[in-house]
């Protein structure tokens, strides 16, 4: 419920509600125990994009990083980890892809500048 009272908020036109919304976004790193809802992380993802432009850097520090805890809280959702690597790949994350991926790919050394898909 709290995640979309945030995406909600997030499609505001007024500054202090866009600002209120990352200050929520930037605190669900820290959040103990970690998220592990994937639908309120894919609410949250939506509400990051809504109150930045151009959130790539910010989205690994935020979201990334609640993908990724939420991965290892729940290690059993393949479909979830499988998600979060994709979501991660197409926000340039390659630090929170590998952490996410399988057993087998966690062996690989990402090279930051090679592009794994191409559009």
């Amino acid at each position: 419920m709290q995640a979309l009272k945030i995406n909600i908020r997030s499609r505001s036109s007024l500054i202090s509600e866009k600002s209120s919304v990352l200050v929520h976004l930037e605190e669900l790193v820290g959040r103990k125990p970690p998220l592990t809802d994937p639908e309120a992380i894919e609410l949250y993802d939506e509400a990051l994009s809504e109150v930045l432009q151009d959130p790539q850097g910010t989205w690994a520090k935020i979201i990334g990083e609640v993908r990724w805890q939420c991965v290892k809280a729940t290690p059993k959702n393949e479909d979830f980890s499988l998600k979060c690597f994709e979501e991660c790949i197409a926000n340039d994350d390659l630090d929170h892809a590998r952490q996410v991926s399988y057993p087998e790919l966690q062996s690989l050394r990402i090279d930051s500048s090679l592009k794994l898909f191409s559009d």
